[in-house]
């Protein structure tokens, strides 16, 4: 078995745990919250910031790394094995194809871990910091604070 095989197989591997994992989070906030609601409990308690990160915390350093490993692959430009028949594999250019292909590749890449930092500044409460610095900011140019 070759070694991109292997690399594959296993990123495959991690990025269906962290789905299960997730999943299971959302599954599980969802039921407490059911049960909390049906007992009787406060509603607007039911689904808050410290949930999601009791939740997910735990499961964020296995999805970086599976984020890492997706990063590390598309640089080393380990790829799966294309099998085509011989009249297409003339017509293509590979050398233009494999570099428009991981520019393309690395963006997504990119913006998919900028995705990925954001959600975990908002979760963290660093969202509600700025947005109160960018109100401080705005009413001193104003001349209201």
């Amino acid at each position: 078995m070759k070694k991109s095989r292997i690399f594959l197989w296993t990123q495959a591997a991690l990025c269906v745990l962290v789905w299960a994992l997730l999943t299971a989070g959302a599954i599980g906030i969802y039921q407490e919250g059911r049960a909390l609601r049906d007992a009787g409990g406060p509603t607007a308690w039911i689904f808050t910031r410290e949930k999601v990160a009791e939740r997910f915390g735990p499961i964020a350093p296995l999805a970086y790394g599976a984020g890492c490993l997706a990063v590390l692959g598309l640089l080393l430009g380990v790829r799966a094995e294309e099998r085509r028949g011989p009249q297409e594999r003339l017509e293509r250019c590979p050398a233009v194809e494999t570099e428009t292909q991981r520019t393309n590749a690395l963006r997504a890449a990119l913006l998919a871990l900028a995705v990925g930092l954001i959600v975990h500044g908002a979760l963290n409460g660093s969202m509600r910091d700025v947005l109160v610095k960018a109100i401080n900011v705005c009413t001193e140019c104003v001349g209201l604070g």
